[in-house]
């Protein structure tokens, strides 16, 4: 019997299996829980791909520079502080493409 389980993330490194990429969150994880013998969630296990997009998605692989930043040019467009923004053009020509 496991007296404090813990939710895991297991991602494999393979595509989705049986799941079309329009698929809830909420659906597929209804389909990848494994529970204990007392019927306690345990892990939840999801494909690799999906793991990522989900780190991504929610910011967890930025630094706290980068979510700083992010945060910076928030306050900027609700401020109306155009001028800290360059176009699209002016932000090619600075990448070299």
């Amino acid at each position: 019997m496991i007296s404090n389980p813990r939710l895991h993330l297991l991602a494999r490194n393979h595509p989705m299996r049986g799941y079309p990429h329009d698929v809830t969150a909420e659906a597929i994880l209804q389909k990848s829980v494994r529970y204990d013998r007392n019927g306690k969630p345990l892990e939840v296990v999801i494909p690799y791909e999906d793991f990522i997009d989900f780190v991504e998605t929610y910011g967890l692989d930025l630094t706290s520079e980068e979510k700083d930043a992010i945060e910076g040019s928030r306050r900027d467009l609700a401020e109306k502080r155009n001028d800290n923004f360059v176009g699209l053009d002016e932000a090619k020509r600075q990448l070299g493409l």
